[in-house]
């Protein structure tokens, strides 16, 4: 975990260097006052930077970025009593120079929560009731796989997973998820052959459960406007009027 100094202690680090006791005129001052200029402009820059994290809730695997849009939880819709569903919506974006074409690889999607509790998708094996579970996109199976659905280059394309869990008496949901599910990307040969040429597999950890989605976003830790020209030239018209 990265420790992060108090804007205050930062500054008052960069003025106890920057002033030394043997400053004894204006002149003196001005130079200091260039220089602690110089060094509130470097410290600034570096807190307006996106910290060097992974960003949450994106997975870039090859060609295939995947980011969670939302996760959800809620009464699974059909189900008896006692059903919780876990609707995960993820973007899938194309990053490479060729279109391709992709299909969600069966079996491969795993959800755990923070309790430790697995969500599975009902049905994916079957192919009349598989997309009651994964929509958007293709399944793909030992025997059968689909290059219908084209991403190009730069194209995104939304895939949403349900999966589902009976819980028992005093089991509840989590708060954050374990997300993983592997895509293949298939061609087509002709002559109905159809030929797996890649697989990008994808996994998140830790994604909290959302109302108004989880967009993933990475926040960066900035100066607060006060900490800027005006305060500094305040500071310092306040040490000359102290040194006349």
């Amino acid at each position: 975990m990265k420790t992060k100094l108090p804007t205050t202690l930062l500054l008052a680090t960069a003025i106890g260097s920057a002033l030394p006791a043997s400053a004894q005129n204006v002149s003196q001052l001005q130079q200091e006052n260039a220089q602690l200029r110089a060094q509130l402009q470097t410290l600034q820059q570096r807190c307006d930077s996106p910290l060097p994290d992974t960003q949450p809730g994106v997975s870039q695997a090859g060609k295939v970025q995947a980011h969670i849009a939302s996760l959800r939880v809620g009464a699974a819709t059909g189900y008896a009593p006692r059903h919780i569903a876990v609707t995960v919506v993820m973007t899938l974006t194309n990053t490479g120079n060729s279109p391709m074409a992709l299909n969600y690889e069966e079996r491969s999607y795993a959800l755990t929560d923070n309790n430790g509790y697995q969500y599975n998708l009902r049905n994916e094996h079957s192919g009349v009731y598989a997309k009651e579970g994964v929509k958007g996109i293709p399944i793909a199976t030992s025997g059968r796989a689909s290059t219908n659905q084209l991403l190009a280059p730069g194209q995104s394309n939304s895939v949403t997973f349900i999966a589902i869990r009976s819980m028992r008496d005093g089991q509840t949901p989590g708060t954050a998820f374990d997300v993983n599910a592997s895509f293949g990307q298939y061609q087509d040969e002709g002559q109905g052959r159809i030929r797996k040429i890649n697989t990008y597999p994808v996994a998140f950890t830790n994604v909290p459960r959302s109302a108004a989605g989880y967009t993933g976003e990475q926040t960066g830790q900035s100066l607060p406007a006060e900490v800027g020209s005006r305060a500094v030239d305040r500071l310092l018209d306040g040490l000359f009027k102290g040194k006349k």
